[in-house]
C-alpha cells in the first residue's frame, strides 16, 4: 500500500505539470482498481 501512496504522490506532483497525463492515470486506476 506504501507503494501506491507515493505512486499516487507522483502523480499529484506531475498532474500539475500534466493534467491529461493525470486523467490518463485515473482511469488506470479505474482500471486497476
Amino acid at each position: 500500500m506504501i507503494k501506491i501512496k507515493l505512486f499516487y504522490y507522483l502523480i499529484v506532483k506531475n498532474a500539475k505539470k500534466h493534467f491529461l497525463g493525470f486523467i490518463f492515470v485515473v482511469k488506470l486506476i479505474f482500471l486497476k482498481p
